[in-house]
């Protein structure tokens, strides 16, 4: 079976060596969530998905990176089983994803929804890292405001306020030229027999 990609993997290709905003403990909780959009469950991966592949049972899936979206986490699959990344969008303009890279830190990226259904649920989304600063604050060994740079060259940040507008300043400001953007959606629900060896 193809292993996923999983989400902190994911959302490493955004990044091109630029330095992340990461906290020990987490910036926020349960009630931050409160009013934020959800994510539908289910199979979610990159625009290079194609739909011929993606109708395909999961195990024959070449060229498709994934994850699983299931309620408050992300799961990927490797040789060794199952991996879950907990997770919470926080309410507030912009959005933020909190991700937990167990066991040392939590992460962060800013999350702006394109697509619904129709009960309300994201299913197409863009997300971007929560970088430390642009690339002209970073040339001058500053960072973005209420945010310490640290020795392993992330930041953290003095709370959830400084956590959003980082997120506001690092739209766009990753990598790929400038753009260290991605979208992401939802490809479809999990079905009986997906994940079962492929011969």
């Amino acid at each position: 079976m193809r292993k996923s990609l999983t989400v902190l993997a994911l959302a490493a290709l955004l990044l091109g060596g630029c330095s992340m905003v990461t906290s020990p403990e987490p910036m926020f909780t349960a009630a931050d969530a409160v009013g934020a959009p959800a994510l539908r469950d289910g199979l979610w991966g990159g625009e290079d998905c194609r739909p011929s592949e993606v109708r395909k049972a999961v195990g024959r899936w070449k060229a498709c990176d994934w994850v699983l979206k299931r309620g408050d986490e992300w799961l990927s699959l490797d040789e060794t089983g199952w991996a879950a990344t907990p997770f919470l969008v926080a309410a507030g303009a912009p959005l933020v994803a909190q991700l937990r890279d167990k066991p040392q830190a939590y992460l962060y990226y800013g999350l702006e929804p394109l697509a619904r259904d129709a009960d309300g649920r994201v299913t197409r989304a863009r997300i971007w890292p929560v970088l430390c600063a642009d690339k002209a604050l970073e040339a001058r060994g500053e960072t973005f405001a209420d945010l310490t740079l640290g020795e392993d060259g992330n930041c953290t940040p003095a709370g959830p306020d400084a956590v959003r507008a980082a997120a506001r300043s690092s739209r766009g400001a990753g990598a790929e030229g400038g753009d260290g953007d991605q979208v992401v959606g939802w490809l479809r629900d999990v079905r009986p027999g997906d994940f079962a060896d492929q011969r």
